[in-house]
């Protein structure tokens, strides 16, 4: 939506198409966008690779191989569904955001001669672009691009909502306020993504009375399977949805090394990031080795974390302490993730667009 807000402002004349599967997380928020024109949904198959299961179990792991025979039918009905739509709106230029459509549009879009663009948010480009990406006009990565095939890829940043700004000490406190937390009060947010992280809320539940000792607020986005009673330092929520705010009030962010910490580095967000190693492609772990790389993040692992949930404790201790060390990983955090990436994106979309 960020992109598609960028070529309303640079030509208000253009008709944006979003194309997303039939199951899309963020469908409603689609519909409801005031600069997409149509939301068209087609099928789309999921491919269900586990990089920490060994090679015996990943044989006779039927469900699985169920799964995916199903779904490579769901891609091919995709592909059908997104020929009939390019017939249809004979688009001039198309981005290629990932998810489960990216496979039958990119395809479709080869076959119809129509220049595509892909973007991919993490340091490895995601399956779908392996498959697509040789027929991509550019592909534009959110991350540095590790690998032998980083010099194929542009940089350009995460696009992200415009919601999440630089922000100041004022409005910090501003945030605070309205959150009903005191300035002067420490503020540590915790995120393992929309659905909570085991392993993040067990280390955090673990180190609870020590922060709560330090006088240090614990704001927790657990997911729905974690329930911890409230105190006056301690907000257990299962799902946040503004979380711009929480963000923008926190002293330090724990997180995921996944795409969120693009919105966090735009409000110039110190952040200890946790990769989820079990992830397809490992790209966690390759977005936490290129962000400690550049002293973006302090990185932790699940397994030093489940061994020592104490390490997660000192880390925001040293932080709280060390606001030049805070700020420093911050400022580096910028420079991984740019913040003008969907100007960037749309300005590319748009060459492209007057060329043809």
């Amino acid at each position: 939506m960020p992109v598609a807000a960028k070529l309303k402002s640079i030509d208000k004349q253009l008709s944006v198409i979003a194309v997303t599967d039939k199951g899309g997380s963020f469908n409603d928020i689609l519909d409801s966008s005031k600069d997409i024109d149509k939301v068209i949904r087609i099928s789309g198959g999921k491919y269900r690779r586990y990089p920490n299961q060994s090679k015996l179990l990943s044989l006779f792991d039927v469900k699985t191989h169920a799964l995916n025979a199903r779904d490579s039918f769901r891609t091919i009905k995709g592909l059908s569904q997104a020929n009939k739509l390019i017939k249809q709106t004979s688009p001039s230029v198309i981005f290629i955001k990932g998810g489960y459509v990216s496979v039958p549009v990119g395809l479709a879009a080869k076959m119809a001669g129509i220049p595509y663009v892909t973007h991919d948010s993490d340091a490895v480009p995601s399956l779908s672009t392996k498959i697509i990406g040789k027929s991509a006009i550019k592909k534009l990565s959110g991350m540095p691009i590790s690998g032998k095939n980083e010099q194929e890829f542009i940089h350009v940043g995460v696009p992200v909502s415009d919601k999440f700004i630089k922000i100041s000490t004022s409005r910090q406190n501003e945030l605070k306020k309205e959150l009903g937390i005191s300035e002067d009060t420490k503020m540590v947010l915790v995120t393992g993504g929309s659905q909570g992280a085991q392993r993040i809320n067990s280390a955090i539940e673990k180190i609870l009375p020590d922060l709560a000792k330090d006088k240090v607020l614990t704001v927790h986005q657990t997911g729905k399977k974690f329930q911890k009673t409230n105190s006056d330092l301690y907000r257990s929520i299962t799902y946040i949805d503004e979380m711009y705010k929480y963000s923008g009030a926190a002293d330090i962010i724990v997180s995921r090394a996944g795409s969120s910490l693009a919105e966090f580095a735009q409000q110039i967000k110190p952040v200890i990031a946790i990769p989820a190693k079990h992830l397809a492609g490992g790209h966690q772990i390759l977005n936490a080795k290129i962000l400690e790389k550049n002293n973006a993040a302090i990185v932790l692992g699940e397994d030093e974390l489940d061994q020592s949930p104490s390490i997660l404790l000192k880390t925001i201790r040293d932080l709280l302490s060390n606001r030049a060390k805070a700020n420093s990983l911050a400022k580096a955090a910028e420079r991984v993730y740019p913040s003008n990436s969907a100007e960037r994106i749309a300005t590319e979309l748009m060459n492209i667009l007057n060329k043809s």
